[in-house]
């Protein structure tokens, strides 16, 4: 970290320096400083897009999710194709309730690659908010072929099936959920609701 400031002190203008700087102080842990750092980066090398995406991941955990928000987007104008960016916009849309974006920017994510698609829980379930549980179930499933004792993953599918009025089905998640983490007691009028319907 000295070594960069002195850096800085010889070239205040370079705002690589500032970016690479900003990478340490993350890595350390300061985030309030290597979000300084990647804004005067940002103010010295403008198209550097790689910064914004930088700067939208301490802003995401700073809760500053406007300013990640308009930096992951001016990212992802640059590269859309950046499934990962995408998943990251679409978490951030998730903290500020904006549910049908994070939907429409998973959506996109997904589509890219199925198969490098990492999000597929917080997916879910915002399509579980939405009310779109058919959609939820499929998605879900993905997540519980990656993570199959998430307890999470198995509840939203137990709750997405609920809503549904598919009682038999819901029983199984239910089931695999109290085995994962029998204190959920917000489930459990659900859970007896589904076990009196399948008898």
């Amino acid at each position: 970290i000295n070594y960069y400031k002195k850096a800085l002190q010889l070239n205040p203008a370079d705002g690589f320096i500032y970016v690479t700087l900003g990478n340490i102080l993350q890595s350390t842990g300061d985030y309030e400083n290597a979000y300084k750092s990647y804004k005067q980066a940002q103010k010295l090398c403008p198209d550097y897009q790689y910064n914004y995406v930088n700067l939208a991941s301490i802003e995401s955990y700073l809760k500053k999710y406007d300013e990640a928000i308009e930096d992951y987007k001016k990212f992802i104008n640059a590269y859309p194709e950046n499934q990962q960016a995408r998943e990251s916009l679409a978490r951030t849309y998730l903290e500020t309730k904006n549910t049908d974006s994070a939907i429409n920017e998973y959506q996109a994510a997904y589509e890219l690659c199925p198969e490098t698609f990492k999000d597929y829980i917080y997916f879910g379930s915002a399509l579980f908010q939405q009310k779109k549980y058919e959609e939820a179930t499929k998605i879900l499933s993905k997540a519980l072929e990656q993570q199959p004792d998430s307890v999470k993953a198995n509840s939203q599918m137990a709750l997405a099936f609920y809503e549904s009025d598919k009682y038999e089905e819901a029983k199984q998640y239910f089931k695999k959920t109290f085995e994962l983490e029998p204190n959920l007691h917000e489930l459990r009028f659900d859970y007896g609701t589904t076990l009196f319907s399948v008898k």
